[in-house]
This record gives C-alpha cells, structure tokens and sequence, in this order.
C-alpha cells in the first residue's frame, strides 16, 4: 500500500491518498490494497471488486443512497468534497441526495456504483466526525437555496423506533401529545411532514423559518444548520448518554439550546426480553419535563 498526503487541490491540505483502493457503496466502506478498512464499516462479505471504465483516476467516496441518513450525507464529507476537484463516487443517490448535489453543482463529478470497486487513488479528507467545521460549506450553500417558508413554528425530529439506541415505551403517545401541543414530526427518511411528503427544498425552508426544533436524532444533526440564528433547539436526551453531534451543531449554527433528559434506561439483566419489547433497554420520556420546557417557547412564538 502506498499513502500519501498531499495538498494538491485547492482545500485538500493534509488529505490522505490510497492507491489501489477499494470502495464498497452499502455498507460504505474504503479499504487498502491488503484489504484494511480505512473508513467506514468492514463488509461481512467482499466478492471479486467491479471495475468500471470511465471512473476518474483520483475519486472522493461518499457516504450515500438509501441506508445514510440525509443529515450523515450532507455532513463533513460532503463538505470536504466541495473543496476539491476529485471525481465523487457511491451508491445510487436516494431523491435529497441527488437533489442535493445538483443543486451543489456535483452531480456531473458523481459516478454511482452497485458494488464495490477498484480504483486507482482515493482521497479522504481529514474527518473524525461528521460535525467538524466542514459541515458548513454544503448546509450553508443549500441554505440559500430557498426562502424561509413558515408552515410550522415547531418541530420535531425524532428517531424512527426500529432505529432507536433503547426501546421507547411511550414513544406513540409522545408523537401524539406533540401533534396536540401543534409540534408537527418529521419523517426525514421517509421525508415526510405529519405524513405530508417534503422535497429537499421544502425542507430546508420549513427549516428555516421553524423557531422551535425539539431533536433526538444525533444522525440528523447537521440538519439544524438549515435553521435561522437563535431559533431554539431543545435535545431529548438520556441521562448518561450524550450525543454531542447536536450539541456541536447549535454551537456551529448560532442556535440556543436547551436539553430535557430522560431517566437512564432500565436494564433487565437476568430477566429475559420483554414481551412486545424490541430493545433490552428501555426509555419512557418525562412528558412533563418536557411540557415545561416547550410550554413558554410555544406561547412566545405564538403571539
């Protein structure tokens, strides 16, 4: 294996180059010529890598299609990306994704692929997490891409149940008593509004012009850069389980932030799983922890 790092792009400073490398689109992986992962997660399985004439002789891999949450695709690496020169490859984009780099003027860099392949050199920035400063290029770019558009004052984005790190057990009556208190959900993976399909663009304008954004969806972080200065960011955290990806993400964006913490999770250790439980650990949120945190942001953005 030969690694260099060079600076020969414009913002490439630093980066780090693999020859003969190898890329696997889902699960996103970059491995070495003798086979160790660089970036991303080890494949349980690696058959025979495709080589696709027409790929550029240096590429950028992304993180992408329908497995990467559009927060994680539109985080650092994205970033990184718009700063240099280099061809882009990775799954087939998702509708946002796609949306996404035309509107960033990359699509005609970007080459999907179904399968892992060979290439001759890779480049990585230097990225060790998907909130680095790096996130503002592609959030702040898009950002301008629309006006604010106030279709709600607040909202909320939550994680899907199947995705949660711990079993939420009032997590429908929770969704439903934010529907009441006029907190409209979104559905970023299905991208969806209270069941209303969202484009990337209205997305980023309900965004922009929401006052409110109540999030416990650490992936879905560098979405928050879509917001105007000061709006209000209250995390639904859990006691002893930080996420600091939204912390990180009001500090970069200029947004206030609030936190409401759930007790930490119960942990039946020598009982088994739970009839009807999907997780081993279980959350259940302090509805009225957080009626008090929303009840005077509410009245306030209200009047």
């Amino acid at each position: 294996m030969r690694v260099a790092s060079v600076g020969g792009m414009a913002g490439e400073a630093g980066w780090t180059w693999l020859d003969d490398a190898l890329v696997a689109p889902d699960p996103f992986g970059v491995l070495d010529c003798a086979g160790t992962l660089c970036r991303g997660v080890m494949p349980t399985r690696l058959p025979d890598p495709d080589e696709i004439p027409g790929i550029a002789d240096a590429v950028i891999p992304i993180a992408s299609g329908s497995s990467v949450p559009l927060g994680v695709f539109l985080g650092a690496q994205l970033g990184a990306a718009m700063l240099g020169g280099a061809g882009l490859i990775g799954a087939a984009l998702t509708a946002p994704q796609l949306d996404a780099m035309a509107m960033l003027g990359l699509l005609g860099r970007y080459t999907p692929i179904s399968g892992p392949v060979r290439v001759t050199r890779v480049g990585m920035a230097p990225v060790d997490r998907e909130l680095s400063r790096l996130v503002r290029p592609a959030i702040d770019t898009l950002r301008f891409c629309a006006e604010p558009f106030e279709a709600v004052k607040a909202v909320a984005i939550l994680t899907p149940p199947g995705l949660a790190r711990f079993d939420r057990s009032n997590d429908a009556g929770m969704r439903v008593w934010l529907r009441a208190r006029g907190v409209a959900v979104l559905d970023l993976d299905r991208m969806l509004l209270d069941h209303q399909p969202l484009g990337l663009l209205d997305l980023i304008a309900l965004l922009a012009a929401c006052r409110i954004v109540l999030i416990d969806d650490a992936r879905q972080a560098s979405l928050l850069g879509f917001c105007d200065p000061g709006a209000v960011v209250i995390e639904l955290g859990v006691e002893g389980w930080a996420q600091p990806e939204i912390a990180e993400a009001t500090r970069l964006f200029a947004l206030a932030r609030r936190t409401v913490l759930t007790p930490a999770p119960r942990y039946p250790i020598k009982s088994p799983l739970p009839i009807g439980a999907s997780r081993m650990m279980s959350i259940e949120v302090d509805i009225g922890a957080l009626d008090a945190a929303l009840a005077g942001l509410l009245t306030l953005v209200n009047a």
